[in-house]
């Protein structure tokens, strides 16, 4: 995962990057998107976390 977080705040947690983490299946070898997280501006909390199979 390229996520990389930060508290600035104990309750907190600013996001630096889009997360994007891929897992190969071994049996149909396709390639899947498993998270990809954007930062929020309020709050700085998780905005969209979308799946794709």
């Amino acid at each position: 995962m390229l996520l990389r977080a930060q508290r600035s705040n104990p309750r907190a947690i600013a996001w630096e990057e889009i997360a994007l983490f891929r897992y190969r299946s071994i049996r149909n070898d396709r390639l899947f998107v498993i998270a990809s997280a954007a930062k929020q501006s309020q709050g700085d909390r998780i905005k969209e976390i979308v799946l794709f199979c």
